[in-house]
């Protein structure tokens, strides 16, 4: 209290109460909210550049095909064409032929629309 114009300067308790409330909030806002924040940060950036290996070595891999199989023509359209594979006979690749020749316009007609 001033009293005629002398200061009492003395010591506040009330300074060192605050200083030890805002240390107390920094510790939790740093554990609590900080800790967690920096660490989904650092797991997002690690997926990021995971993604971005596996769509570079995704993307060599793709640029390779043509090189790797150069006596590959175009893509065949029936199955009769293709060459067999494992108990698929003759038979049933023409059965599979006649099928998609048969509904084909039926197919490109509905995705005209």
């Amino acid at each position: 209290m001033l009293i005629s114009g002398e200061s009492i300067l003395s010591f506040d308790k009330s300074l060192i109460a605050l200083m030890v409330i805002f240390f107390l909030e920094y510790l939790v806002v740093k554990h609590f909210f900080l800790q967690p924040l920096n660490k989904v940060m650092g797991e997002r950036e690690k997926d990021v550049r995971d993604a971005a290996v596996r769509h570079e070595d995704a993307l060599a891999r793709f640029t390779r095909i043509p090189l790797d199989y150069p006596n590959s023509g175009p893509v065949k359209e029936t199955p009769a064409e293709l060459p067999l594979a494992g108990d698929l006979s003759q038979e049933f690749a023409h059965q599979v032929t006649e099928f998609i020749d048969q509904y084909r316009p039926a197919l490109e007609a509905l995705s005209k629309k």
